[in-house]
């Protein structure tokens, strides 16, 4: 089962680096993924794959409108949201980066409400994505610490490891198998 990330386009990693963590492939927001401001009034929904970043309140127009992922700032639980996201078959994109880069109580937070947000999506039946969304390499994580943080979330490690790899590959290559 080959394994993907997504990162940041000022992240600058390429595939093998990532391949040295684990990855079949690295996805890069901004090279073949749009990314989408959630909290600009005017966004639109491009062509083929994008993830819309941004608060939870701005996003439900853009899942009406078909955007392939949404990444929540703060995992800020927005039912209608989640509700339009189950309608619409959009996956929800769980950053780790809240989690790996605080400390203490924001960590604990964090993790408490990723835990939540998580548990509500596979309520819904809402695929979910855990990916680094890292901003530099020092951000990244290797594939095993990838699922880690997943199962500390909540996520079973089965689903995890089909998370990252199934649905992460097809945020990063547009196909389903």
């Amino acid at each position: 089962m080959n394994s993907y990330d997504i990162v940041l386009s000022s992240c600058g990693a390429d595939v093998s680096f990532g391949r040295k963590l684990g990855f079949e492939g690295i996805g890069v927001v901004g090279n073949g993924i749009v990314a989408v401001n959630a909290d600009d009034p005017n966004a639109k929904v491009p062509e083929g794959r994008a993830i819309a970043f941004g608060g939870a309140e701005n996003m439900s127009a853009l899942v009406r409108k078909g955007i392939t992922g949404v990444c929540i700032s703060g995992y800020k639980i927005d039912r209608k949201l989640i509700e339009d996201m189950s309608a619409n078959d959009c996956i929800l994109c769980i950053s780790t980066k809240e989690i790996t880069n605080s400390y203490g109580i924001r960590r604990t937070k964090a993790i408490y409400r990723a835990s939540k947000l998580f548990r509500l999506a596979k309520k819904r039946k809402i695929r979910v994505a855990f990916a680094t969304m890292a901003s530099s390499i020092g951000e990244m994580l290797s594939k095993i610490q990838l699922i880690e943080i997943a199962k500390l979330i909540g996520a079973e490690e089965q689903y995890a490891r089909y998370s990252i790899s199934e649905i992460n590959r097809y945020i990063v290559e547009g196909e389903e198998r």
